[in-house]
């Protein structure tokens, strides 16, 4: 109406309008600043609405979380509804999209190693990979199942393209199942090969890479940067015989401007050398056997894989579960935590350890948390 009123077109006055709909902050925002209250003051029941369905469901609320809005009524059934919402197929977008946030899956699509030396490989298995995990984040997210069971859980779920790969006998079929692990060298998300993959090299793997990912992911350590011209690793026949990759990095450790990070990183990645590039279990590595043994820069002494995840799911729970949080938070609020949420982690921690650090009461925390439900500042 302003626009035809100067006498421009209709075209034009619709043109305008869309312009003004595109920028505005109650578009762009899930649940925008308005003009009351203060900067800490509680979101209204309508913008509750929006984030909550925004974080569990990655879309716009329903038409049930709308009318409980509408009646003011939100707030008083919040419980009941996040649980009716966790219980909606719509819900596994969440699982989705946090498991690619937090665990990186996001790049297995962009992840190419060597067809020379990994000719099994294949983008289809790729997908596996993926769906193997997004189903095991699923069955303890969805199913408040213990957040623990994320580094131990004995069952995965697998096709039969994949148990093939696991070299798992008995999997027939394209539908994924739940199978159990007892018996085989694996256990929890850090021996899934879509994990082992994103954090490889294309032709061999990377325990610099294995390492920082579990620090950063696992243990919420942000390692140092690495130091400007940083050198390569020796080539692996430098020295006459052909080294292994725990040898060239021995010697890589060896040049301090290096050596700070190797330590903290290293020992981490090694032990999971059992693992091929493409998440095969192996006993050897170019016709040398494999040692995945070392020792944490906090004193602890592992053998392998499986060593290593007994230690953070037993004596670093603690870490493994406040770095969980922090991940799970920033999604849900979708910024970067800050120091002014630290009251927050640690009141979300100590209500999970109350209830035996079960998947719901982590995600009731996140909502009835104070930056989900007030203004940012």
């Amino acid at each position: 109406q302003q626009v035809t009123a100067t006498g421009k077109s209709l075209d034009l006055g619709i043109y305008t309008a869309l312009q003004a709909i595109l920028v505005s902050p109650s578009f762009l925002y899930i649940a925008p600043p308005d003009n009351l209250g203060d900067n800490n003051s509680l979101i209204s029941e309508h913008a509750l609405a929006s984030r909550l369905s925004y974080f569990l469901w990655s879309t716009m609320p329903d038409k049930r979380l709308l009318q409980l809005a509408n009646e003011n009524k939100l707030r008083n059934n919040l419980s009941k509804e996040v649980i009716r919402m966790l219980e909606d197929d719509r819900a596994k977008d969440m699982v989705r999209h946090f498991s690619g946030q937090w665990l990186q899956l996001r790049d297995l699509h962009v992840v190419t190693p060597s067809r020379k030396n990994f000719p099994t490989f294949s983008r289809a298995l790729a997908q596996d990979m993926r769906t193997e995990t997004e189903m095991l984040t699923d069955h303890i997210l969805r199913g408040n199942r213990s957040l623990l069971e994320f580094l131990t859980a004995d069952y995965s779920f697998v096709n039969n393209r994949l148990a093939y790969h696991y070299v798992m006998m008995g999997v027939k079929g394209h539908e994924f199942r739940k199978v159990k692990l007892v018996g085989t060298q694996r256990r929890g998300i850090l021996t899934h090969a879509s994990l082992l993959t994103i954090t490889s090299q294309p032709t061999r793997t990377s325990p610099v890479l294995r390492g920082k990912f579990i620090l950063e992911n696992i243990l919420d350590i942000t390692p140092p940067p690495p130091p400007p011209d940083l050198p390569d690793l020796d080539d692996p026949d430098k020295h006459g015989k052909r080294m292994t990759l725990r040898e060239q990095l021995e010697v890589h450790r060896k040049k301090t401007a290096c050596a700070g990070c190797h330590n903290l990183m290293d020992p981490v990645g090694l032990a999971f050398e059992h693992y091929d590039a493409v998440g095969r279990f192996r006993q050897s590595d170019n016709g040398q056997p494999i040692d995945a043994s070392g020792k944490l820069v906090t004193g602890e002494k592992i053998e392998n894989a499986q060593s290593l995840v007994r230690i953070l799911s037993t004596q670093k729970q603690d870490e493994f579960i406040r770095c969980l949080t922090v991940k799970m938070l920033t999604y849900a609020l979708g910024r970067g935590v800050t120091r002014t949420d630290r009251t927050t982690i640690d009141n979300i921690l100590r209500d999970l350890k109350k209830n035996g650090y079960h998947s719901h009461s982590l995600i009731l925390g996140i909502i009835n948390s104070v930056p989900f439900q007030h203004r940012g500042k």
